[in-house]
C-alpha cells in the first residue's frame, strides 16, 4: 500500500484499529503516508479529519487504546489457553508426542498414548545416560520406534521431546 500511495490519495479504513493495534506502527503508518502527500481517514471519524492538537489527541487516544485492547485480548487468551491445558483438553495444532486425543462430553481431551509415553521414558533415561539426541534418534530408529506420523526420529524431534517433558 505504501508503495503505490501518490500525493492526494486518500488511505481509508473503517476504524483505526484496524488500520494497526500497535502505536509505533500506527505513527509510522501516518508518517509515511504524510510523506508520500496521503492521509489515513476513518469511517468512524477518530479524530482523522484535521490534524488540529484535539484531532490529533483523539488519534493518539484512540491507538493507544487499541494497543491496550489488544494486549487485554491476549491476556485473555492465554489466560482461557491455560485453563484448557490444566483440565486436559486439546488447545489447537497437533496432538504431542505421547497423547492421543479423545472426545468426551463435547470436549477433546488429551489423554496418554502408553506405547508413546515409553518412548518419552526411553528418551529420558538415555539422556540421563549422556547419550546425544543424535544418538538417541539413531537408537530410536534402530529399534523400529518411530515419530507420531511414522517417519524416523530425528536429533531435533528428541530435543523437543526432552523439552516437553521437561
Amino acid at each position: 500500500m505504501l508503495e503505490s500511495l501518490r500525493k492526494g490519495d486518500v488511505v481509508a479504513v473503517a476504524k483505526r484499529d484496524r488500520l494497526a493495534r500497535d502505536l509505533f506502527l500506527t505513527l509510522w503508518l501516518e508518517k509515511e503516508c504524510k510523506r508520500a502527500g496521503a492521509k489515513i481517514v476513518s469511517a468512524a471519524g477518530e479524530g482523522t479529519e484535521g490534524d488540529d492538537p484535539a484531532s490529533v489527541l483523539m488519534r493518539q487516544m484512540v491507538d493507544a487504546f487499541a494497543e491496550y485492547e489488544r494486549a487485554i485480548i491476549r491476556q485473555r487468551t492465554k489466560a482461557a489457553l491455560g485453563a484448557k491445558r490444566r483440565r486436559g483438553e486439546k488447545t489447537g495444532g497437533d496432538v504431542p508426542f505421547g497423547f492421543e486425543a479423545h472426545q468426551e462430553d463435547g470436549r477433546l481431551l488429551l489423554v496418554p498414548n502408553l506405547r508413546e509415553q515409553k518412548v518419552i521414558r526411553l528418551v529420558q533415561e538415555l539422556r540421563e545416560e549422556g547419550m546425544s539426541f543424535s544418538g538417541i534418534a539413531q537408537d530410536l530408529n534402530a529399534a523400529g520406534y518411530r515419530t507420531k506420523r511414522g517417519a524416523d526420529w530425528t536429533h531435533k524431534q528428541v530435543s523437543r521431546i526432552l523439552e516437553k517433558a521437561a
